[in-house]
């Protein structure tokens, strides 16, 4: 009976063990994965001198944006979301409070300003979800823990100077795609720092809503995706990111979150909402412009998403 108890106690003493060790190893593992992330080149912006177009030329001679650059040419190099969006990653306390304010404010006080650019795929559809096209932000405002579109966490990701705030306080974070986008990322300031709000903003030309007086309700996507691509970026997040089907996008909508594009126009902000059919064809539903900018979110506040003219993209 004794010899029973002492090898129990062993066996178990073994597992507690063989647990700790396998805990640690995976915990060394996982440190050793991110401080080789954090020294990989790969994972830094493209070179601020190389212009949208420059990038798309070189992008057009490779097989595959989405490759990593050769070590024998090295001239620019793609950014890496990292594997889990849903914690805070302390380094250089960039993702911790002080850490991202300092960035923040440090940016705000420089005199030069220049937009970094990155691959589309990387900084719209693969970023683990910490902003999303179509995506109101105040839809995850009362969700429990890290929320993944934290700050810190977007600033870690994809580090921009180009951040400017109005005189209204409010902040926007920029950034440009190798295919000619802007993208603004709007932030209101928050008792534990900014907070994500509102929708991200995606503009490839400045157009009016004059452009748009043919659109009416009833009209397929196509229509409008003929008069700004934006639109088509906008239904890529639905179908190939959301997968979104007709029964979800007709909840959605019931809930005040419909399947949406919105376009950044000379005269206001163009909100058009979609409906999806059976046979997985977006129709437009609503036609909506704020000539002021401004949004009412999902919590019933006005989120205005107003950009500073020079901070838009060139007319040429």
């Amino acid at each position: 009976m004794f010899d029973s108890r002492k090898q129990l106690v062993l066996s178990i003493t073994l597992l507690v063990a063989f647990f700790i060790l396998t805990s640690c190893t995976n915990s060394k593992s996982s440190q050793l994965r991110e401080e080789s992330h954090l020294t990989d080149p790969s994972y830094d912006s493209l070179s601020k001198s190389d212009t949208a177009e420059n990038i798309q030329q070189k992008s057009d001679n490779n097989t595959s944006v989405s490759d990593e650059p050769s070590e024998e040419s090295n001239e620019f190099s793609i950014p890496k979301a990292i594997s889990d969006a849903s914690r805070r990653i302390e380094y250089d306390g960039i993702s911790n409070l002080d850490g991202y304010m300092k960035y923040v404010n440090d940016s705000l006080a420089s005199e030069t300003l220049e937009v970094p650019i990155y691959y589309e795929d990387d900084i719209l559809f693969n970023n683990n979800r910490s902003f999303e096209l179509n995506n109101d932000a105040a839809w995850t405002i009362g969700l429990s823990g890290n929320w993944p579109n934290y700050p810190g966490l977007i600033l870690y990701c994809y580090p921009t100077s180009a951040i400017r705030q109005r005189d209204d306080g409010c902040i926007y974070f920029m950034y440009e795609t190798d295919t000619g986008y802007r993208l603004y990322l709007f932030f209101l300031k928050d008792f534990d720092g900014l907070r994500l709000r509102g929708y991200p903003i995606l503009i490839k030309n400045i157009l009016s809503s004059k452009d748009f007086a043919s659109i009416k309700v009833g009209d397929p996507i196509s229509k409008v995706e003929a008069i700004d691509p934006v639109a088509t970026l906008h239904k890529k997040q639905l179908v190939n990111i959301w997968h979104i089907d007709p029964e979800t996008s007709k909840h959605n909508s019931d809930n005040g979150h419909p399947c949406t594009s919105l376009h950044y126009l000379s005269d206001g902000l163009l909100k058009i909402d979609y409906e999806m059919l059976d046979t997985g064809d977006f129709l437009v539903s609503n036609i909506s412009i704020h000539k002021d900018y401004v949004i009412t979110d999902l919590i019933g506040e006005k989120i205005s998403h107003y950009i500073l003219e020079n901070d838009l993209p060139s007319k040429d």
